[in-house]
């Protein structure tokens, strides 16, 4: 009867890992095909996009201009994991590289959500349906279709490091604690709170005594806490460095890619302020909430990070605070920035993480077996309540985040107006462009926004200028104005048009 039993779990395991497969597959393969589209189409918004392909294109034919610090240096952001990147970019040296390698390690890592799952949680099928919610999870969908940005590396680099410190493997877990606090600056806060949430965590089951946790655990806990801060203390060193020596140091750099702000600044400066004053600034700083869609926003954005992946969070209550702090600190101390709470947004990558160990650890108490090896919980229930939150939140947050349904939108013939128009401008011009056609251009010399007035923040005059009027965002504020003192101030002249799409000359050039 045991061997039988025994045979029914390996058979259920091997059918779950078959599935776990062929669902990421099966993401992969549907997120490429959605974000080629977009990308071919100019749909996909493409700020960062734009910024990190210039950025990684500037960097290899400029070796000179991107020396010591400047070299980690990509998209306003301190980044030494990325140097990996630069190397597959000078293989590939196209933008939509860039959008492919993030589709591919975020949709594969769903397979490292279940393998981590069924490793810790015993049970393949409970597995299953976690890494199936992390595909739909709406802060996984804001990652995938938020242009480009590094926090994708920190999705798979947070959770094997949470892997490897649970299972004790000092080894593998140094590697990932490293590649985590590579990632971006702002990674040694969510390894911090990491750090935090599985000390918490070792002192629960050790009756809240130091001395009764593993001596491991202790040294393990202690490297995430200390190389944190110590990772945290270099990046901003290397900012302000990198801030006062551009006059001196990098002076043919181009201004879009220096460093002009980060992350730990924006912390820093908040932190001072809710110190000096914490109930004046909560309460400016929670007034972007006192309306229905901001209630809306933070509602979801609390369901999304507490309970993406079931309810299980709750049963640690400590842990899951102390692990969702890359959460709770932008909203409250950045929610003038609401866009940080959007799911459609790239910033949930900090987070996913966090909710899906804290949803393990949770469920680590509830879900035992008894001697003859059956679960002595509800498994049936717990897979539908994990399976529903998740369809639930990711149908709640196409109210405020619909671009996976824009994305599909046929733009056949507004995109060869644009290649048209892209066909005219030599390869070796400069030019100034709209966020969604900059990538499909990054491969230039002098390439900037159509936000840089030129008297203020462009570096040269283009010789160029590419848009369409189709484009809504051309019309935003301050891209439009500098862009119209561009034209009448420099003398341009249009040079030739094909329906919304226009191409602008310097009058100069035009003879």
């Amino acid at each position: 009867m045991e061997r039988a039993s025994g045979r029914k779990r390996d058979r259920l395991s091997a059918i779950c890992r078959a599935a776990a497969i062929m669902i990421a597959i099966a993401a992969t393969c549907y997120w490429l095909s959605v974000l080629t589209h977009a990308y071919f189409s100019f749909l996909d918004g493409g700020q960062d996009l734009s910024v990190f392909a210039y950025n990684f294109w500037f960097n290899l034919h400029n070796a000179g201009l991107t020396h010591g610090l400047q070299y980690i240096s990509f998209g306003n952001h301190l980044s030494p994991d990325a140097l990996a990147i630069l190397l597959l970019y000078s293989i590939f040296p196209y933008s939509i590289t860039l959008v492919y390698l993030q589709t591919i390690v975020i949709c594969l890592s769903s397979l490292l959500v279940y393998y981590i799952a069924e490793r810790m949680l015993g049970d393949p099928l409970v597995a299953l349906a976690i890494s199936a919610a992390f595909l739909i999870n709406p802060g996984i969908l804001g990652v995938l279709t938020f242009d480009f940005h590094l926090e994708f590396m920190i999705v798979p680099t947070y959770l094997l490091t949470f892997y490897f410190y649970m299972k004790s493997d000092s080894k593998l877990f140094a590697i990932s604690l490293l590649l985590l606090l590579g990632t971006i600056e702002v990674a040694p806060l969510v390894a911090l709170s990491l750090g935090l949430g599985l000390l918490a965590y070792e002192l629960s089951v050790a009756n809240w005594k130091w001395e009764n946790i593993a001596k491991e655990k202790r040294i393990m806990v202690a490297a995430i806490i200390l190389f944190s801060i110590v990772a945290g203390m270099l990046y901003y060193g290397a900012m302000s460095y990198l801030q006062s020596s551009y006059s001196a140091s990098y002076q043919g750099l181009p201004d879009i890619l220096k460093i002009n702000f980060g992350s730990q600044y924006g912390i820093t400066t908040n932190v001072v302020s809710f110190l000096s004053s914490p109930v004046s600034f909560l309460s400016k700083n929670l007034s972007v909430y006192a309306n229905p869609l901001g209630l809306y926003i933070l509602a979801l954005s609390v369901i999304v990070t507490l309970f993406g992946f079931g309810f299980f969070t709750l049963k640690r209550p400590l842990t899951t605070f102390l692990l969702i702090l890359p959460w709770i600190i932008p909203a409250l101390l950045w929610s003038g920035n609401i866009h940080y709470l959007y799911t459609g947004f790239q910033y949930y990558a900090c987070t996913v993480g966090a909710t899906i160990a804290a949803e393990i650890i949770g469920a680590m108490v509830v879900m035992r077996r008894d001697s003859k090896g059956k679960p002595t919980y509800n498994r049936t229930f717990v897979v539908a309540s994990i399976l529903l939150i998740a369809v639930m939140a990711m149908l709640a947050s196409l109210f405020v985040s619909g671009k996976p349904i824009t994305y599909l939108s046929p733009q056949t013939q507004y995109a060869g107006q644009l290649y048209s128009m892209m066909r005219l401008i030599p390869q070796n011009a400069s030019v100034m462009t709209q966020y969604t056609i900059f990538p499909h251009l990054a491969d230039r010399q002098q390439i900037e926004f159509t936000w840089s007035e030129i008297n203020r923040y462009g570096y040269f005059v283009p010789q160029y200028i590419i848009l369409s009027y189709s484009n809504s965002s051309i019309y935003s504020n301050f891209q439009y104005d500098a862009l119209n003192y561009t034209v009448s101030n420099y003398n341009y002249q249009l040079y030739a048009q094909d329906g919304n799409a226009r191409v602008y000359i310097l009058d100069s050039q035009s003879g």
